[in-house]
């Protein structure tokens, strides 16, 4: 479910169309790293993206505040990692040919909205795969037995 609405949003992203409305982000920088959390990159184009619902008077303001919360995710990531918590590569390929078919029904191409987002299917992949691995997590955490204890 919450995979359904980080890909609903993505395909609400594309549609709306932020960026004129709130100003324009320069082209993002080739992967400039901003901050590395245990072995991690951050890179800027990963804070442009965050930053583009945000009206350009708040881009400063709002900076450091996207950098803590990719940091956070990064630390969420790479724990349940460590505690290997594994993802079948088809649910992550069932996952992205829905984005695929959301695109489609709201008429947009794939690869332009890759490049619109700034980002490569690759990346896509991994957001997928982290937020299929949390959901996982939760679900493991949330059982009957362990909610009764």
């Amino acid at each position: 479910m919450m995979l359904r609405m980080f890909l609903a949003s993505l395909v609400a992203f594309l549609v709306a169309n932020t960026a004129s409305a709130q100003g324009t982000l320069p082209p993002p920088a080739k992967a400039k790293v901003v901050a590395t959390v245990n072995g991690r990159q951050i890179t800027e184009s990963a804070v442009d993206r965050a930053l583009r619902p945000v009206p350009k008077e708040n881009w400063d303001k709002a900076r450091p505040e996207i950098l803590s919360f990719l940091t956070e995710n990064a630390l969420v990531d790479h724990y349940l990692e460590l505690l290997k918590v594994v993802v079948d590569p088809k649910d992550i390929d069932t996952q992205l040919e829905g984005f695929k078919k959301e695109l489609v029904a709201s008429k947009q191409d794939y690869a332009k909205a890759l490049e619109k987002m700034e980002i490569t299917e690759a990346e896509l992949k991994v957001e997928i795969l982290n937020q299929l691995r949390w959901e996982k997590f939760v679900a493991l955490q949330g059982t009957d037995d362990k909610l009764k204890k």
